[in-house]
Formats: structure tokens, sequence, C-alpha cells
């Protein structure tokens, strides 16, 4: 599901989890503080984040019960590292006051005096342990990097000097049995040091075009990397012992790279990236399998189902294939399937207990999802192809709901659009022949302001009652509701941003809204007992209707700067939340019911084509030839 352009990573717990709660969760009481640096630890039986706040202080979190710990460390802060001193956590900082600190992070007090050497700003800290003591290494703006004994208060050896600017990041590790720091300073350059014996190894590494702002380090198929960020909008693998780069930079954080760390999700090494000036926040798999199967062009659509094997999605690509992935351990289901031309709308839904797929692009297809046969083509909309799919039960019966661009009206002589009502047909599959299946037609924006329902078996026209008249034409987005017990679909259609909600068994158009642009997407679910749709527009807003009132809830979702692509709707955290993606490279949460947007946005290297969430939560996003999936535990979810 990754290729190695991109390196996004797929997670299904942990980290991918938390990360993914940062956005969703509007309701935590830690300060509104973007995604700032911080640091992990246990506090006896307790695991706590300590994040440094934008208001200057370093508050201690509790991570199970979402709480702070003891009072706020003030004084001095710019930089913050946690370590074990005689058994007990204690946090070390580096400040504007140019000293460096010991702090007791369970009592928030401050352990023996300032440690000073440095003549100005301590911007980075790390600790690690020296031949059994704790030892802190700085950089700071008067370009140097220096290594203290903890516990004792003093400095060890001479300052390291070679750095030409300030010194931003510090990250350590240990490389072939010593301790060696790795540095990124604002003269574009990355050093690695020998701590014990306090003289640099190697050249510095080269590569970024601005300041190197984070570093991190991890273990990469046993040999150890850094992972650093800059003002050049880019993240840089390097090999360490080596002292030369891995790969390509990776591109798409879109800002500065202010902050890296690095962890292990489900077996592999990622790193995490943030941009505190948009407050996004990347994921990078340091793994990316080159021969991984996956699309070759961008990923525009997908849907999600779940087997006896346990869920998975389905995408179909520009390359003109349908793919199926494992979403436990992210890999390809099977091989792929060439459809006729390229399937711009999928829709999955269980036919007599077989899991089919309804794919939409030059001809509606239906596939038997469990073995990637093709069943058969229920055949095309009469000179366009298919925008839209959906799935619907209707009198009991279960029916493909397909909107498309036709072209031409009744006359011959307007664009137009229509509808389509293929029943599904049941026994095995039956190759690419059509057969005789029930079908049916909604036209709209015909003469008169009537709809006209067609039977294609029958090759006659029966008009039904006033349906309604549409100003626009093509169908561009639809799906499908429940309200008041009967099946309603919401079809947004042409350039004038038209909304129409019909009854499926009456044909009646209920009251609905209207949109400022085109459409895009159209999602619907059941929250909190009351059917709603969201829709995400052209012109990069969005909005929530309420299907049984058919008033807006909420402000219009405003926060993205370029046409938004992608929308649905979920619960998170006991939250109803309308997730939107689109050509920003960006992903936002908004609360469903005041339209405010939920935390900070997620950053992707490519514009975001598709995204879904499933039944268990997970957020599932389409960005270029990558498909990431972010994994967040919550219960109380009901959108479908």
């Amino acid at each position: 599901m990754t290729t190695p352009e991109g390196r996004q990573a797929v997670a299904s717990a942990g980290l991918a989890s938390w990360v993914w709660s940062l956005i969703t969760d509007k309701n935590r009481t830690r300060p509104s503080d973007g995604v700032r640096p911080f640091a992990v630890t246990a506090l006896g039986t307790r695991l706590v984040v300590i994040r440094h706040t934008r208001e200057g202080t370093v508050r201690v979190w509790d991570v199970e019960t979402d709480r702070p710990v003891g009072p706020p460390i003030t004084g001095h802060i710019a930089s913050i590292a946690v370590g074990v001193l005689d058994g007990r956590p204690v946090a070390v900082t580096g400040g504007y006051d140019k000293t460096v600190r010991v702090w007791d992070v369970a009592e928030g007090r401050p352990l023996g005096q300032p440690l000073t050497g440095h003549t100005d700003w301590v911007r980075a800290v790390a600790v690690a342990l020296l031949e059994g003591r704790l030892v802190a290494v700085t950089g700071s703006d008067d370009q140097t990097v220096r290594v203290w004994d903890v516990a004792e208060g003093r400095p060890l050896g001479q300052p390291l000097t070679g750095h030409t600017d300030w010194v931003r990041a510090v990250a350590v590790a240990l490389l072939e049995g010593r301790l060696v720091a790795v540095t990124g300073s604002d003269d574009q350059t990355v050093r690695v040091w020998d701590v014990a014996e306090g003289r640099p190894l190697g050249q510095p590494l080269t590569g970024h075009t601005d300041w190197v702002r984070a570093v991190a380090v991890a273990l990469l198929e046993g040999r150890l990397v850094a992972v650093t960020g800059s003002d050049d909008q880019t993240v840089r693998v390097w090999d360490v012992a080596e002292g030369r780069p891995l790969g390509q930079p990776l591109t798409g954080q879109s800002g500065v790279v202010s902050g890296v760390f690095t962890a292990c999700v489900d077996g592999r090494p990622v790193a995490v990236t943030h941009c505190s000036e948009k407050e996004r926040v990347q994921i990078w798999d340091l793994l990316a399998d080159p021969h991984r199967a996956g699309h070759t062009a961008a990923v525009c659509a997908v849907a999600v189902a779940d087997l006896d094997e346990g869920p998975v999605a389905v995408t179909s690509g520009e390359d003109g294939t349908v793919r199926v992935w494992d979403l436990a351990d992210g890999r390809s289901v099977g091989q792929a399937w060439a459809g006729d031309g390229v399937a711009r709308s999928l829709a999955t839904a269980t036919i007599e207990g077989r899991p089919v797929v309804v794919t939409g692009g030059g001809h509606v297809g239906l596939w038997d999802l469990t073995t990637g046969r093709s069943v058969r083509w229920l055949g095309s909309h009469r000179r366009g192809g298919v925008n839209a799919v959906a799935v619907a039960t209707v009198d009991g019966l279960p029916y493909a709901i397909t909107g498309g661009n036709d072209r031409l009206d009744l006359d011959g002589d307007e664009d137009d659009g229509s509808v389509r009502f293929w029943g599904l047909p049941e026994g095995p599959p039956h190759g690419k022949s059509e057969g005789a299946l029930v079908r049916a037609e909604l036209r709209l924006g015909t003469d008169e302001g009537q709809g006209h329902l067609w039977l294609e078996e029958l090759s006659r026209e029966i008009p039904r009652r006033e349906c309604h008249r549409l100003d626009a034409h093509w169908v561009r987005a639809l799906a499908v509701a429940t309200v008041a017990d009967r099946p309603i679909a919401v079809i947004a259609c042409g350039s004038y941003g038209e909304l129409r909600a019909v009854d499926l068994t009456t044909w009646q158009s209920l009251p609905f809204g209207h949109h400022e642009s085109w459409v895009n997407a159209v999602a619907t679910a059941t929250v909190e007992g009351r059917p709603v749709a969201a829709i995400a527009g052209e012109d990069a807003t969005g909005r929530v209707w309420d299907l049984t009132t058919g008033e807006a809830l909420g402000q219009p979702l405003i926060g993205h700067t370029a046409p938004i692509r992608t929308v649905s709707v979920t619960t998170l955290n006991s939250r109803p939340v309308v997730i939107t993606g689109g050509d920003d490279c960006t992903i936002r949460a908004w609360d469903l019911n005041t339209g405010q947007q939920v935390g900070p946005e997620l950053c992707f290297p490519n514009p975001i084509r598709a995204a879904a969430t499933t039944t268990g939560g997970e957020l599932i996003v389409c960005h270029g030839t990558e498909i990431t999936l972010f994994a967040h535990d919550s219960p109380d979810r009901t959108a479908r």
C-alpha cells in the first residue's frame, strides 16, 4: 500500500492511533497548542506525555486520563528531554536564559543548580547513558554542542565545535557500541559526534538547502539512521555510519519541518514529522518496499467491506485496476482486477450472503469481492461516464444506483444527467454478458419539470408525477440514506450546486439545500438517531444537512484552501465528526454539529482523491498512488 516515492506509513495501531487522535479529540483537556515538541516517559505505573506548551511552560499529561499531572514546569524552557536519575523520571530542559536545568517530573521542581556554560540560547537537548551515568547533550545558538553529567551538574570535556550557525536539533544513539550525537544546524548541515571522545565523526552531511530544525534516530534493517527535517520543507534519511543519504528527500510536508520523532508501529520503523506553523502531522514509512504490489497511477476511489477474514479496503486507480487490501497487515489481497477503463466510483454490498463490489467508470460492473471475478457488466449510461455509485435496498430488492453525465436530454440538444437503478442479479457469476436485468432510469432536468422512470426491459417511457426540476445537468455525486424507514437517494448535480433528496419508493423530492459551487462528494450517516448528509464542494467548503428537516447543521466547513474531493461521516470519541480531504493535500476533521474544525489537519505529499472510515473507526486516505491507514480506538460508531 506504499511506494518508495512517498514512504507514507500504513499503520493499524499504536502511533497512528495517537496521531489520528490529535485531530479527532476536540474535547481533550490539554492546552490547544498545536503539535509541539514532547517527550514520553513512565511515571510509576502511568504513561505520561511531557509537552512544551505555547505559553512557555512544560506540562505533564496522563495518557490514559488525559489530565495534567502536578504543577506546570516554568522558568526558561526552549527544549526538553526526559531520562531516569536514581530511579525517578527527570526532565532536562534548555532555555532562553542560556542555561540547562534538571527537573523532578513528579513534583515539578528543579534539581540542583542550573548548568551554565553556553553563551546563547539552548535550543536542543537529548539525554542518554554514558558508561552508566546519565548525560545530556545540548545544542545552542552559540554554535556549540556540550555534554553534561546530569547527576553531578557539570560539563564533560570541552564544547564540540564545527557548526557555523545555530544548533537547533540533537539526537543520541549507540553506534557500534559507542554513544554518538547527531546534530542539525542553521548552517544547513547535519553532523555526527563521538560523545565520549568529544570529536566529530566523518564529514558534515550535506543536502538540505535551508536550516535543519529537527533530528531523530532509528534502526533501519540493523543500521543506525538519522531522520532530519528542514526549512526547505523536506525530510531526509541518512546512514549515520557511512555518512551518506538514503534514497531521495521525502517531500510533501508543505511547510517548515519543525519536529521529527521515530517509533516502531506494527514492527515497522516510522518517522512522524510536524509543521508547527500549519499544525500539520505527517507519518513516513522508513521501510517502504519498492517491490510491493500497488497502484501505478493515482488512486481515485475507495470503499470498505467486512469479510470473514476481517475488514478490507477496495481501491480503484487511474491505472485501470481495482485492488483489495487487508487492513490488518496492509497487504494486497489476490491479483488486481482489470476493469473497463478507470473505475471512478465504488460501492460494496452483501447480496444473499456474498460480498460484492459495484464499480462505475465507462461501464457499471459487478464483482465478487472474495474472488475478484466479474459477475457481469450491468451496462452503461448513454453517452458519458459514471461519476457516482451507491447500493440500496428498495422494496426488499438490492439495487445499484449510479449517476452520470449522459450529455443529451430526451430531445438530444442539451446537456443532461441521470440516475440509473440496476437490479443486482442473483446466482453464480455470469462472466461479462449483460443479460436481461431490471433497470430503471430517473432523468434529471427534463422538459415540463418532470422526472421520468424508464423501464428498459419494456422499452417504453412511463412519466411519473412531478418529481423535481433541476437547472443543472451532470450527476456528480450521490449517496443513499434511510429517512423515516424509507430509502432516500441524495443527489448532487451539475455546476450550480443543486442538491436533491429523492424517495426511492415514491419518487417524491424531499426538501433539501443548495451549494454555491459544484458538489464533488456526498456522504450520509445516521448520527445520534438523526439521518444527515455531508457534502464537499469545488469552492473548498463543505456543509452538513439534516435529511429529516432539510436544514443545515452548524456553520459551513471552511478551512481548506483548494477544492474538496472526498467527505465521510463517523463518530469518534463519542462525538460525530465529518472528515474531508482535498487538493490542498490535507485531511481535516470537523465537529458535525457546529462546523468547527477539530484539531490540526493531517498533511500528505499529494492531493487527497478519496477517503473512507471503517465501522471500526479507522481512517483510510488515498493520495497519489498511496493508501494510508490511521487506526483509532473509540466506541459508539454509527456511520455507514
